[in-house]
């Protein structure tokens, strides 16, 4: 039901022509006051919006966002007005005569849907025997739940009221005012008007909850809760104690007090986005919140500190001062992701952010390196780019750049840039430019023009190093143009203002490369130095390219000095290279094997990240598959056998992370017969008693026992999938079942999506198992070309598109056009679904490229090797 349903008469009058993507200037909103009534157990609910205007030029309808809505009566100052909707995503308001410029108050009355099945709106959930309602508006989905100025820079006071069953709990943005006794089991609850804040901001949540006190901060003395379904206080231990000090670190960074009265974390049964930001009542997906006491991981424990700082960051970066429209959501996104990141690694110290960052900025380099990606502040032309616009570009790339240019000012000079931004704009919309002007006044730095060469272009800045040592001082000379991998058509003559920082034995020295040549003298150097490390720390969003003699200096004599980030960055760039097709990928499998010995658990693990894929990714047959077996025995099986699948009482946190990345997946790629064993009695042990297997390993155990299961395993888990009421049990059940590779075990899985016996939005992990794994991977593709019309309809709004994805892994030319063929008119009617295919065929065609490309010289590299 896309379309809004209206039981007035509708108007087709020439005069009233909806807006195509944003709505004018002519109207505006001055407050809004909304009063619902929610049933958690209804399907519908009615809602009355009363909206002061101001008319700033005379009109004769009044545009807003609605959609899934039916008005049922309307009126302008009381006068009732007919009612235009014969478009998604906008209502208009038509008087009976043009209404002048003046403040006007209009009055709607409606019906909304409740969905059981979308992530996003408003949404019923269920968890056990209850019913929730919760709602996610970001970005353009408050128009699901009342007729709005659904716009980010539309940002003025809400009044919320609700009506719901006296046994619920109410819980809206603001503290509650009032709470009247209506009779009959209801209630009526009013809560404070909000301060100025957009309509995407706006949230509330209805049911039978549990209620935590988490203390306040001792800063500003806001009161912490945390709301989760009823029965699971006993599961909010971390969040209760932690979430008070995330909030007092970033209070003590932006020197003023959080910006709103009051701060719940609310716990949702099921997200499709991770959390949510809305000022006063933060959403988080259960698993996040939620750990039974004895289930608790070091893992999230460490994901919930670390999300819960990026939402909070978000009070002042987002609510306090909000975006002007979508382009610029990095302003948002990459700020916190950079701001987390940076402030961890002073609170945490031990939790590795730096090593982080780097795993944090290949992925986005990974995405940048296609030619469809898209600037970091990205133009907005349609819907469809407002929900595609939230991706690791934004997110990764943004605050990597952000990071570089932070160092390029300083760390006092930026959070000062910062806050006077926020001074300047608080409770009001800003922009790029805004933000830019405030850092620079800062630091008396202009980096504006610098910035943008990052922001508002794509790709990455692959820079050539050579040093010269013939002078009195030793130069680096630079060479820059844009990366791109073999097989790519794009240019690469695109150019950046790059902030370089180098290092060498004994000195340091940073420059901006302006053009595409630049030297930089190693200032302080008394000789040629023996290594130089072409990116400090890691930390600059460029791929390096160092000449034979500089990277034969860091892999040999450098490499005993480079930090663990730095070791990680080299990996990395090598990677890229041969990517590039500029070097053979054995040169990545040499260097890695000396990286695999490593005592830091992240250099094994991008060793391993390097090397663990080619068995699993077919490229290994004959003689050469042993021998890369034996290969990696000898790069991993002792520390694997030192580890075990069981913990030690000994075990500091780096040891448990490590033991849960790389025990798992040396296993499935050897086979290990005595750790292969253990697993398999391990996971028989969990399926009767869920504490048999410590908590961060359950997932990597159940898949490499279900990569052999049988038909009996098959039974077991899909039985107690089935069966459970908790969430994190079916979840590791569903991934354990989508890691089989039985071809008979796989169509029953996916035959199983045919039914309503388990939520489908768990239940899809089952295809994307299929779809990543060499021998299944055509099984998924048949099923979802067979079914994908009829699942479509199934599923959340914002998860049908993502679907396309599954068939990237594919690594095969052949697969493009059938793909193409498939999806190219499906994929118009989903939102974000054109560029989530562009993505695909690209990714696609690319490693193709590449495999034929290296695949030979990785064969005979083994075949030689034992």
């Amino acid at each position: 039901m896309r379309a809004l349903l209206v039981l007035l008469a509708l108007t087709s009058t020439a005069l009233a022509t909806p807006p195509t993507l944003r709505l004018g200037d002519e109207v505006k909103p001055v407050r809004y006051a909304v009063a619902l009534t929610i049933d958690p157990r209804a399907t519908s609910f009615d809602g009355v919006v009363d909206v002061e205007l101001d008319v700033r030029k005379a009109i004769d309808t009044v545009w807003m966002n609605a959609e899934n809505i039916t008005v049922l009566r309307a009126s302008i100052d009381g006068a009732p007005v007919r009612v235009v909707a014969d478009q998604p995503h906008f209502v208009g308001f038509v008087p009976g005569q043009p209404l002048p410029v003046k403040h006007a108050k209009l009055h709607i009355e409606y019906r909304a849907v409740l969905s059981d099945t979308e992530t996003t709106g408003v949404v019923r959930q269920h968890d056990g025997r209850d019913d929730y309602v919760f709602t996610q508006f970001e970005p353009i989905d408050a128009r699901h739940a009342f007729p709005c100025f659904d716009e980010p820079g539309v940002k003025v006071p809400w009044q919320l009221t609700l009506t719901v069953r006296s046994a619920d709990g109410a819980f809206s943005n603001m503290p509650i005012v009032s709470e009247k006794d209506l009779g009959r089991g209801w209630k009526r609850v009013q809560f404070a008007e909000t301060p100025a804040i957009p309509s995407y901001l706006v949230a509330f949540i209805v049911g039978p909850f549990d209620v935590v006190d988490a203390g306040k901060s001792a800063t500003s003395g806001t009161p912490i809760r945390i709301v989760v379904p009823r029965g699971k206080s006993s599961q909010v231990r971390w969040p209760a104690s932690v979430t008070h000090e995330v909030l007092e670190q970033l209070e003590a960074y932006f020197g003023s007090a959080h910006p709103f009265p009051k701060l719940d974390i609310v716990a949702v049964p099921h997200t499709s986005y991770g959390a949510m930001e809305n000022p006063g009542l933060v959403m988080f997906t259960g698993e996040l919140v939620l750990q039974a006491p004895g289930d608790e991981t070091i893992s999230r424990r460490r994901a919930y500190a670390e999300v819960a700082m990026h939402e909070l960051a978000h009070q002042w970066f987002g609510n306090l001062v909000t975006m002007k429209w979508w382009n610029d959501v990095w302003l948002n996104e990459a700020f916190a992701t950079w701001l987390t990141s940076h402030l961890m690694e002073r609170w945490q110290p031990t939790w590795a952010e730096a090593e982080a960052r780097i795993e944090s900025r290949d992925a986005a380099m990974a995405a940048d390196s296609l030619a469809a990606t898209r600037a970091v502040r990205q133009p907005i032309a349609s819907s469809d780019d407002i929900q595609s616009v939230f991706n690791r570009i934004v997110y990764e790339k943004g605050s990597t750049v952000i990071g570089m240019f932070e160092r390029l000012v300083g760390t006092d000079h930026f959070r000062d840039g910062v806050r006077r931004y926020l001074a300047l704009h608080a409770r009001g919309n800003a922009d790029t430019h805004d933000f830019l002007v405030a850092i620079s006044d800062a630091g008396a730095q202009a980096i504006t023009a610098a910035f943008a060469t990052f922001i508002d272009q794509p790709g990455t800045p692959s820079i050539k190093f050579a040093l010269d040592c013939r002078g009195k001082t030793p130069v680096l000379h630079m060479t820059q143009q844009r990366y791109t991998r073999l097989g790519s058509t794009m240019s690469t003559q695109q150019l950046w203002q790059v902030p370089v920082c180098v290092r060498w034995p004994d000195g340091h020295t940073c420059k901006v490369l302006t053009g595409k040549y630049g030297d930089l003298p190693l200032t302080g150097a008394t000789s040629c130095p023996a290594w130089v490390e072409p990116n400090d720390g890691g930390a600059g969003y460029y791929r390096v390219e160092p000449s034979l003699e500089l990277l034969a200096g860091l892999e040999n004599g450098g490499m005993a000095s480079l930090t663990v980030p730095e070791k990680m960055s080299l990996l990395s760039d090598v990677s890229a290279l041969s990517s590039a097709g500029h070097i053979d990928y054995t040169e990545v499998l040499a260097l890695a094997g000396k990286l695999a010995h490593d005592p830091d658990r992240h250099v094994v693990g991008a060793a391993l990240d390097a090397v663990g894929w080619l068995d699993q990714a077919g490229w290994l047959t004959g003689r050469e598959r042993p021998a890369y077996r034996l290969w990696m025995h000898e790069l991993f099986g002792k520390r694997a056998h030192e580890l075990g699948l069981s913990p030690h009482k000994d075990d500091s946190e780096d040891t448990r992370l490590l033991r849960a990345q790389l025990v798992p997946t040396y296993i499935a790629v050897t086979g290990d017969p005595v750790l292969l064993a253990e697993a398999r009695k391990l996971a028989a042990a969990w399926l009767k008693d869920p504490h048999a297997i410590t908590p961060d390993l359950v997932d990597g155990v159940l898949d490499v026992v279900g990569r052999s299961g049988t038909r009996a395993q098959w039974n077991a888990w899909m039985k107690a999938a089935r069966a459970t009421k908790e969430r994190p049990m079916r979840l590791h059940l569903v991934n354990a079942l989508g890691s089989m590779r039985d071809p008979a075990l796989v169509r029953s899985s996916l035959a199983t999506l045919e039914s309503d016996g388990m939520d489908l939005r768990d239940a899809l992990g089952l295809l994307w198992g299929a779809a990543s794994q060499l021998e299944t991977r055509a099984i998924a593709w048949t099923w979802l070309q067979a079914h994908f019309d009829a699942l479509v309809p199934r599923l959340p709004r914002d998860a049908a598109a993502r679907l396309v994805s599954l068939t990237e892994s594919a690594c095969d030319d052949a697969l493009v056009e059938p793909t193409r063929a498939f999806f190219g008119e499906r994929v118009k009617k989903l939102d974000g679904g054109v560029r989530e295919l562009e993505l695909a065929l690209e990714g696609q065609h690319l490693c193709s490229v590449f495999r034929t490309a290296q695949l030979p010289l990785v064969q005979r590299w083994f075949s030689k090797k034992h």
